[in-house]
């Protein structure tokens, strides 16, 4: 039985505590405990994916438009991901692309993938509640 858990995050330079990875209108936010999705890793041959449970069907992370982070079913917004040493994710089709928020607008604090490179001061580190 695939045990779902919350995602903690946390700024990865400060290491401040910033919430749990949660969702608005399929994209991924940090929100409260509250708020928190549910999450599990899942694999997929030698792919690793961040899966969210949904009903009536799971949905995974993903890379969603103008480089928000996404919870997308399998057909879109979904990429296979790597969890860095650090605690940091990263896409594993560009491991330079690292996830950071929040990004403050007035419906959520989004999540959002860097630029290749970027190492702006808002990256996260990331740990499964216990």
């Amino acid at each position: 039985m695939t045990t779902y858990k919350k995602m903690k995050c946390f700024n990865l330079m400060t290491g401040e505590f910033v919430g749990y990875l949660g969702t608005h209108d399929n994209y991924v936010t940090v929100t409260d405990a509250k708020g928190a999705a549910v999450l599990v890793w899942a694999s997929s041959g030698a792919d690793l994916y961040l899966e969210k449970e949904t009903t009536p069907n799971d949905r995974y992370l993903g890379l969603a438009d103008q480089d928000y982070a996404g919870w997308g079913l399998k057909g879109g917004w979904r990429n296979p991901v790597i969890l860095n040493s650090d605690g940091s994710i990263s896409l594993k089709d560009d491991p330079r692309r690292k996830l950071y928020g929040p990004v403050a607008k007035i419906t959520a604090n989004y999540v959002a993938f860097t630029e290749a490179g970027d190492n702006n001061q808002n990256i996260l580190r990331f740990e499964m509640e216990s």
